[in-house]
Order: structure tokens, then sequence, then C-alpha cells
């Protein structure tokens, strides 16, 4: 940044920035990661000290030496023992520059934003770490707070003292244990992401609990979460339009061979736009109807997939799906759209899916065996996109045609402009699908086809002689192969 400037004649330019007010100056600091305020000091004598009052402290940027599992890499005992002094050294000196910069906000209490993202390489004091926290929520209005730290404190990283009412940020990123308020101190809250923590909810009230009344909230991450409940858990947010919940890549709250939690999730957003569920089951569900819905993507995990899920999972896929029914865009994943159960009356025990332009299968399903697929578009009348990510599975008998003519929904009759075919193999299932779109597909306009990494060049265009061959419902269909 440049003050004063001289232009080509030689006359000095205003420096207009400085004359900026300070609380304008201040805002625009904001936006900076805190070593950057710090370094304007430099600029002039007006500048030495603004730092001190920017309202903000943001220490994501810290880097640390890495040396933890790295021990054999060095050529020296010397050499380690040289950067871990390093990292000792730059350790204390961020403790004592945070510690000097809430000091200078002591008496103004005028702290807005804190922000610090440390390493493995990094480990606070918990003493440190304890008196940060009591000061940012008991003497300062902290609208937000993006905290990554690698300690965890007896007491959570919420004192019970604290004033939330102005938060309206929350990032949390913790390996563990989060005890949460219950959400009547959070009545500002729009932004909440949460990850990798043990939660824990002090309310055994369900309506008391922090998820319960979060009437601002419009952003919500759980990811890779574990779970202290025993009951329900309980999401209310009127205003929530983004929703996302991961299960942990190891988690003690279930059984292997049952993959499902001992507790009912109870979601009530009205306006949820988008929600993303890649997690195990819950006991059961209660779903309020999301009327705005636009994009799903939805993977029931478990462990073991060649085994059967409990006839109870299946019925609880199918419920939650069914809730989803005025989706625009649906991603869901092969296993958990193969759970899905049809009955013979299809259309008296599935709502239809009329809002629904877009399906994608985010791995293999089978085409010819299952008539998941079939039935599924039969309650999808005007889907337009079609999206197989991982091909299918299963092996097709050569005496099994596919579908017959009686059998082709109307959203492939009268709808469907666009199929994507990925992972392809021209197996005797890839074909038969590709054949039955081509065919019955009137408004077709575009299939697309990406091979398979291993399928060699002479295999591919000896699939492709085979596609060239198929009768096409619509004229003006082309293929794309890569």
């Amino acid at each position: 940044m440049m003050l004063i400037n001289q232009d080509s004649g030689g006359s000095r330019r205003k420096d207009r920035i400085s004359e900026l007010p300070e609380p304008l100056i201040h805002l625009i600091l904001s936006f900076l990661p805190t070593k950057c305020v710090v370094s304007t000091s430099v600029l002039s004598k007006r500048w030495r000290y603004i730092w001190t009052s920017v309202p903000v402290i943001d220490l994501r940027e810290v880097e640390f030496p890495e040396y933890f599992g790295l021990e054999d890499s060095y050529e020296t005992d010397e050499e380690l023992e040289r950067v871990q002094n390093l990292c000792l050294s730059l350790e204390q000196s961020l403790m004592n520059f945070v510690d000097k910069n809430l000091s200078l906000h002591y008496e103004a209490q005028d702290i807005k934003k804190f922000y610090l993202g440390t390493s493995d390489k990094f480990d606070l004091e918990l003493e440190k770490l304890e008196e940060w926290l009591s000061a940012l929520f008991t003497r300062h209005n902290l609208e937000e707070f993006v905290f990554y730290p690698n300690n965890s404190l007896e007491e959570g990283f919420f004192p019970s003292s604290g004033r939330y009412a102005s938060l309206v940020i929350m990032e949390l990123d913790t390996w563990e244990p989060v005890y949460l308020p219950d959400a009547v101190n959070f009545p500002n809250l729009k932004i909440c992401k949460l990850s990798h923590a043990y939660l824990h909810l002090y309310s055994d009230d369900p309506t008391q609990q922090f998820f319960s009344n979060l009437r601002v909230l419009e952003e919500l991450e759980l990811i890779e979460c574990q779970w202290d409940i025993s009951d329900q858990l309980l999401i209310s947010a009127p205003a929530l339009k983004y929703l996302l919940i991961t299960g942990p890549s190891e988690c003690t709250d279930f059984d292997d061979n049952v993959p499902m939690y001992v507790f009912m999730m109870h979601i009530f957003a009205p306006n949820l736009l988008s929600l993303r569920y890649t997690e195990v089951s819950a006991k059961d569900y209660i779903l309020h109807r999301f009327e705005k819905l636009v994009d799903v993507e939805i993977d029931f995990e478990h462990d073991n997939a060649d085994m059967p899920l409990p006839q109870e999972n299946v019925a609880i896929t199918t419920k939650v799906v069914k809730e989803l029914s005025n989706v625009r865009r649906l991603k869901v994943s092969g296993e958990t759209f193969e759970e899905l159960l049809f009955p013979d009356n299809l259309l008296t025990n599935w709502p239809m899916f009329h809002n629904l332009v877009r399906l994608e299968l985010t791995s293999g399903i089978s085409f010819s065996k299952h008539k998941t697929l079939l039935n599924f578009l039969r309650i999808s009348p005007n889907l337009k996109t079609l999206v197989f990510a991982q091909g299918f599975v299963g092996q097709q008998s050569s005496t099994d045609s596919g579908w017959t003519p009686d059998m082709i929904p109307q959203c492939v009759l009268l709808h469907l402009k666009s199929v994507k075919f990925c992972e392809f193999y021209g197996c005797l299932e890839d074909l038969t699908a590709v054949k039955t779109f081509l065919k019955n597909a009137r408004v077709l306009k575009r299939m697309i086809i990406k091979f398979d990494s291993d399928l060699s060049t002479d295999e591919q265009n000896k699939v492709m002689k085979k596609l060239l061959k198929f009768p096409r419902g619509s004229p003006r269909c082309k293929i794309q192969v890569s």
C-alpha cells in the first residue's frame, strides 16, 4: 500500500486513504488477516497504532514448521531440535500476541470477530484457552467466532456466564467434546458449522436443546460429528436454507451389524432449499414437508455393503425419500436408491415428484434385475436429466431385454433431454440401458458416455460400433463419447 505517490510530472498525489474516517479504515482492515493489518503500522506515524484498535483478531493464516511424524526426515538430532525450538518460540509469540490484543480491547469491549486456526503442530495451553474464551464471551459482543483448536476444556468452549446474543457466525472444528448451551442463548445465530466434535447437549428436553430454537439460522453444517443423545435430536430453524450432515469416520453410537443411531431425528425447516445427508440412519425421522426444496444429496451409509440391511433401515430410507418429493435436483447413492420399497399399488403409496428435473445416482445400481429405477421414473413425470455416475452393477441375463414398451415411464417418453453414463464398460447391462433410453426417449437431445479408464481404445471402438447401430427415438439426439 502506497500512501503517497508521485506521478510522471513529479507532483505529489494526495494520500486519500489516510484521510478516511477512522471507523471506515477499521472496517476496511477488518476484512484482512491480522498479520496484514499489523503490517500497515510501517506506512506512516498515523498508521503505527491503528491496528491496535481494529475490532478483529484473525489468525487463521498462522503457519508452523512441520515436524510431528517427520522426525526421521531430519538429517541430525540438532536440526530436529532447532525446528522444535522454533515452533515453541512461535507458539509463545502467538499466545503473547493474543494476550496483548485482548488487553488492548479490555476497556472498549469492542472485539467483533475472532478467528484462530491451530494445526496439529500447535497445542494451546488450557489455562490460556480458558482465559481467551472467558474474555471473548463475557466482555465482548462477539459477532463471529471461528476456532479450530486441538485442545478440549472440561467445561466446554462456551462459559456458562457468556454472552452469545450478538453471535452471528460460529464455526468450530475440534476432535474433542463440545458442550452446547441451550438455543435461547443464540437468538441471532445465522451460520453454524461444527466439525469432528463429540456433541453434548445440556438439556434432556429436545425443545430446549441448542438446535431446537434457532429462529434466524440460515446455514447449518454438522461434519463428521458424534452425538451424546439418548432419545431425540430436534433441529427447529424456520429460516434454515442449507443443511449439511455428514457421518463420522469412526462412530461408537451404533453396532457395526446394525448401522443406526439410537435416537430419533426431528427436522423442522420449512424454508429449506438445500439438504445434504451422508450419514448412517437415525432410529426414526420426523420431517416436516420441505415445500421449497431445490437440491438434495442423500446417502445412508453403512460399512458392509454386501450384507442386506435390516428391514427397519429399509423402511426408514423409504420414509425419508418420500418426504423429499418437492425437490428439483436429487443426488442419491446407488445403495440408498435400491433400498427403496415400491409396492404394487405404486401411485397410492408414493407421492409424485412433479418438480424433479435432475436425478443423479452417485454409485452403481442394477438396471435390469431390480425395478427401482423404473418405478422411481414413473413417479418423476417431468425429469429432464439423468446421470449414472458409476454405471451399473450386477450381471444381466441374455434373455432379459430390459423394459418392455408398456413399462416406459412418461418422463422418458416426453421430457428426458439428457442422459449421462460414467465409468462405462460396454457390458450387456450397460448396453441394454443405452439402447432403452435411445429407443424410447423421444425428445432426447444428448447422450454422454464416458468410458471407464481401464477400457482400451480398441475395446472402446468395438463398443462404439454397437452403440451406433441402436435405433433412436429422437432424430435430434447426439452421442458424445470420451
